[in-house]
């Protein structure tokens, strides 16, 4: 049962000035998956600091995602604790069967995005080097999984969700999400999600999403698959973050009253 919300948290809409903020979250709360592309992430703070500031700049302010923020005051300021990253598709009517971002984000900014700067990299410092096997197994189970329905089905879509790791457990994450699932509900959508381990044990057990059948994939420490029956019947449990291995699905929530025929597996809300 998560702890109660602390005190004076505010959720609202990202804005420009909240770029550098959320690239240090995201630098201290890598996702499971980035863990095992690039174990020693945790250790270049300044390095993935500019990489995620580049793409916040232009996400925050894109007319087709929507971004919120969880923040607290701290020290006379606004602190980001959490956020959550939607886009929206509906049906091209220029393409049966196939559908276009739609605009979700209204609000036009004009100032100029600043992001703060980072120290200046020691010239002998080594660069971030993924683990090769780990990141051609996720290349490989990505490549063989089926087309995600966003591309044909009008949706919802969360495509980023983080909370810093001393504020989990107080049920952030949901509120964030919950934004998202109301707005789908009022648009009779459903809401499509991509997971891994903790993530997709998330979205199931707290929000009532459910594992899109075929989507699912489990990897060892040496990135070598392992089959969904050596899972379940097996007991196979290599795939364990602790162990050192990854798993992961695409997500799916519907509203009530929706239902989807995804490949021959019915999903209901």
């Amino acid at each position: 049962m998560p702890k109660p919300l602390p005190q004076g948290l505010e959720v609202r809409q990202a804005r420009p000035e909240d770029v550098s903020s959320l690239a240090r979250l995201l630098v201290h709360s890598p996702d499971d998956g980035t863990l095992y592309q690039f174990p020693h992430v945790l250790e270049y703070p300044d390095e993935m600091h500019k990489l995620h500031a580049g793409w916040l700049c232009s996400t925050v302010c894109s007319p087709t995602t929507l971004v919120r923020v969880a923040v607290l005051p701290k020290d006379g300021k606004q602190a980001i604790v959490g956020f959550s990253s939607w886009m929206k598709r509906e049906a091209d009517p220029g393409s049966e069967g196939s559908t276009r971002l739609a605009e979700l984000n209204r609000v036009t900014f004009t100032e100029r995005m600043q992001t703060e700067e980072t120290p200046p990299l020691a010239k002998e410092r080594k660069a971030l080097e993924a683990d090769e096997k780990h990141s051609e197994a996720v290349r490989r189970v990505r490549k063989q999984a089926p087309p995600s329905l966003t591309a044909s089905v009008p949706s919802y879509e969360l495509n980023g969700l983080a909370v810093h790791a001393d504020y989990q457990g107080y049920g952030i994450g949901s509120l964030l999400v919950r934004w998202g699932l109301g707005r789908a509900a009022e648009d009779g959508l459903p809401v499509f999600a991509t997971g891994e381990a903790q993530g997709v044990d998330f979205y199931e057990k707290a929000l009532g999403f459910r594992r899109v059948l075929g989507t699912e994939f489990w990897l060892d420490k040496d990135g070598q698959d392992i089959s969904g029956s050596d899972v379940k019947q097996g007991g196979n449990e290599e795939w364990k973050k602790v162990n050192g291995g990854l798993s992961g699905a695409e997500m799916v929530w519907c509203p009530k009253g929706y239902e989807i025929d995804i490949r021959g597996e019915v999903y209901r809300g």
